[in-house]
């Protein structure tokens, strides 16, 4: 949902002029005004400020990983792709993001699994490469279970058609 839409209509659900929500936030009504016809954009702050004022919370949150992007690169996760593509830093930061939200979420098992084995897969046979992501090694598994290194096999296979 649009910001405009969601600041006219909770100030209209609390009987609020723009003149009142301008005294509450501190905003403008011509700033106001602009929101919520959708002319202007405003800050993060202005936006908390806004919103704050009606009751609401402004929240920035990490969306889930696309997957199917992860799959393209090779990450093991589900179905054999038909073409594994590697994108440069648009696909480092991906596989990053991707990495960073299943150690957050423990409910990706199987999803961290795979992106660790490929992340392995990588610190293992292609060390230059590697040093891309050598922040990330600590996070690493230090020993291999035996569906990581199934896994592991199955990056390998894909990583050599792009690297």
């Amino acid at each position: 949902m649009r910001i405009s839409n969601t600041l006219s209509e909770r100030r209209r659900e609390l009987g609020l002029t723009q003149v009142e929500l301008s005294m509450l936030s501190g905003v403008s009504v011509p700033f106001i005004q602009q929101v919520e016809s959708g002319r202007a954009n405003p800050s993060v702050n202005t936006a908390s400020a806004l919103l704050s004022s009606l009751g609401l919370a402004f929240q920035i949150t990490s969306l889930p990983p696309d997957w199917k992007v992860l799959s393209k690169l090779g990450v093991p996760i589900a179905e054999q792709p038909k073409q594994i593509e590697w994108h440069g830093k648009k696909s480092e930061v991906s596989l990053r993001m991707a990495y960073s939200f299943v150690l957050k979420n423990k409910n990706f098992v199987r999803e961290r699994e795979a992106i660790e084995s490929y992340l392995i897969a990588i610190r293992d046979h292609y060390p230059t490469f590697f040093r891309r992501f050598k922040d990330l090694a600590p996070d690493l598994p230090k020993t291999l279970s035996g569906r990581l290194i199934k896994l592991r096999r199955i990056s390998l296979g894909y990583l050599g058609k792009v690297l």
